[in-house]
This record gives C-alpha cells, structure tokens and sequence, in this order.
C-alpha cells in the first residue's frame, strides 16, 4: 500500500477513534463492571480496529467501533473459566443453549434458586464467584476451616445443577475415584496447580462422565455469570465522573418515569444490561443546577423485573474542597448477600494523603486508584483526602 493512502488510513481511524473512544469506554464498563478490564478492553479493541481498518466499508464508524468492542468481550467471557485445557464434548450444547443464556433460563428463577440456598453454601458461592475470593478467605470471614469453605462452594454449584436441572444422571453415579467433585470444580475455575491440571486433563481425555461433568458445571457458572449484577455492588469514581451500577425491580412504566440526579451532576450516558438508554432531558424549571431525565429503555420490562441498569455522571462544577465522601449503603431487597467493588480513580495531579477506612488495594500505574472490597456490605461512610497539584 502506498504510504499517503495508509497514512490517511491510519488518520481516519484516529480520528474516529478520538470521537468514539469514550462511548466505547462506557460501553465495556457496563458491560464487565470492572474498569480496569474495561480499560485493558478498550486497548485491544483499538488492536483489532487498526488491524482491520483496511476492510472498514465506511457507514456508522461509532456501530463500527461497537461491534469490535463487544467482540473482544465475548472472546473474554467464553474463555473466563476455561481455555485450552478444558475441552468440552463436540456434541455440547451451542452457546444460546446455555443454561447461562437469557433464552434457556428465567433469570428471576436463577436469582430465587441461589437464595433459597442455605445461607452458609450461599455466602461461599458468592465470595468465591462473585468476589473471587480465595477458599482461605472464604474460611476467615465465614469462620469456618478451609476444607469446608470448599466443600460449601462445591455443594452449592453441585444443588444449583440439580435445581436448574443440569444433571442429567442420578446423584449416586455422579463421583468419579479418580477425580472428586471439589477438584473439578477449582479445574473449571483455573485454580489448580500445574501438576494437577495435567492429571487432571489426562483423566479428562479418558473419562466421557467427568467431561459431562466439567461442561455441565460450565453452564452453571455461565448462568451465574448472567445474574452477576443481583449479586455484585459496583460503583466508580474517576475525576468528576461516577460510574454507578444499580439492580432493581423494574416497574413496567418506567421508561415514562421522570428522575432526577443530585445537584451539580448530570447524565453523561446510560445502559440497561450492556445496551445504550436514550436519555431525555427535561426542563430544569429556571433551576440549573437540577438535571431531570426520562430514561427510555430498549426494551419492554415486566412489572417486578430485576434489572441492571448504569448511570455515568459528570459534575457541573468541580468541589474545591480537598475531602471527597462516598456513602455506600448495601440496601438490595433481594437478595441481602452481596460482595461490592467501589473504585475511586484519582487524577493525575492529585495525590491521595489518607482514607478511612484502610482501602483494600491500592493501584498506581501513572494514575492512583483506590480500591474497597467486601461481602455482605451494610451502610459504611468511605472518607478520603487527596492533595491537588495546581
């Protein structure tokens, strides 16, 4: 290719990118609810789009840029909890087949499956795949040995196939000698040591009922994956931007609901479930610092419906105060355990002088992000100071 035509390639795509890029960004926030995947995301989008720009036909570059993106998602999703090593039967159900897609299962029965487990199996499940933790955190909140924290996890995943109707033999033929239950799990979940993942890959090569097994218990994190937003509390913080995440029972003539935001902030862009919400803003009534919305929905939503739903806000105008306070209260009527991820990103010329309580991490990478972690979150104020660089 002559070096003026791929030079104005490569300015197109540039300039494309610069006008969409954030709209991306948001999108791949909403969906994977965690902005450092989202951001690692955003780069491998920009990969593919520069790779492939030569066969871009024009039209929507925005949809252009979308479909990649939501490409380089799903890539992501079908290899979570397993790669080349778990090789599912080829007569295995499609991917819309999975008890995990929104075509195969209720999802208000999948929520109600999960609370109905007892309490003790219920909190490990949703530490362990919600939280990632490990078993031995799992055992220090939940006060018990590490052995039954796995146990718990195992027997949870093991009655949420029964219940979603997984299984498709009896209990009693279920156990192989040769690979137990727990360790088939952590197999699917990535966590075994090299050593056992080659034993383990080595029976799975021989065994047709541990291969079921192993995809049978693909489809159950598949559908929890697709509940994820019931049981996973997310809210982001980046400059004077909030990136809030809520789930909530949705009433059918919501979509006709007017709201309104907090002083000196505004919608900045909104998503039901991975896809986009026209915002409609309303007269302010001579009050400019209130900015009040109808949402209006991609799709119809059944009275009751627990649906996930992401807010991105900007402020008006920059608080010169140097304390920031962030109210989060763990207020889910259904169901009440939760694990809950609150990211406070600071700018580049800020500089984080004390938080309380004590973040759980802290990240630097050119910018400072401030990370709390928990399980079971009641209502907890979360104070920081930051020094501001003029």
């Amino acid at each position: 290719m002559p070096l003026s035509k791929r030079q104005s390639m490569e300015n197109d795509l540039e300039r494309m990118w610069e006008t969409s890029r954030e709209y991306v960004r948001r999108l791949l926030i909403s969906l994977t609810r965690d902005i450092d995947l989202a951001d690692d995301m955003l780069q491998e989008t920009y990969l593919r789009a520069r790779d492939g720009f030569a066969g871009y036909r024009g039209g929507d570059g925005r949809a252009w840029l979308t479909a990649i993106a939501k490409n380089v998602f799903y890539t992501h999703a079908r290899r979570k909890y397993f790669g080349s090593e778990v090789v599912l039967d080829s007569d295995a159900p499609a991917e819309n087949d999975l008890l995990g897609s929104r075509g195969h299962v209720a999802l208000i029965s999948l929520r109600q499956a999960i609370a109905d487990l007892p309490a003790a199996l219920r909190q490990a499940l949703i530490m362990k795949h919600y939280g990632g933790y490990t078993y031995s955190e799992i055992a220090q909140r939940l006060g018990c040995p590490q052995g039954t924290a796995q146990q718990r996890v195992f027997t949870a995943i093991r009655r949420l196939r029964e219940t979603l109707g997984a299984l498709r033999e009896e209990l009693a033929e279920m156990s192989c000698g040769e690979l137990s239950g727990k360790k088939l799990v952590d197999y699917v979940y990535g966590r075994l040591k090299p050593g056992d993942t080659a034993m383990v890959r080595e029976h799975l090569a021989k065994c047709p009922k541990c291969r079921k097994d192993v995809d049978q218990t693909v489809e159950v994190f598949r559908a929890l994956d697709a509940v994820e937003s019931s049981f996973k509390i997310t809210l982001f913080l980046e400059s004077w931007r909030c990136y809030l995440t809520v789930t909530t029972p949705m009433l059918e003539t919501m979509s006709a609901e007017p709201f309104e935001v907090g002083p000196h902030w505004r919608v900045v862009y909104a998503a039901m479930e991975g896809e986009e919400v026209v915002m409609e803003e309303l007269d302010s009534e001579g009050d400019p610092d209130r900015h009040k919305y109808i949402p209006h929905l991609p799709r119809p939503v059944e009275p009751g419906e627990i649906t996930e739903l992401l807010f991105v806000c900007e402020q008006d105008r920059w608080d010169t105060s140097n304390e920031e306070t962030l109210k989060s209260q763990g207020d889910h009527s259904f169901p009440t355990d939760a694990v809950y991820l609150i990211a406070v990103r600071l700018d580049r010329n800020e500089t984080l002088i004390a938080a309380d309580p004590e973040p759980t991490e802290l990240r630097t990478n050119g910018r400072t992000t401030v990370y709390y972690r928990g399980f079971l979150p009641a209502e907890q104020v979360f104070k920081w100071r930051v020094e501001r660089k003029a």
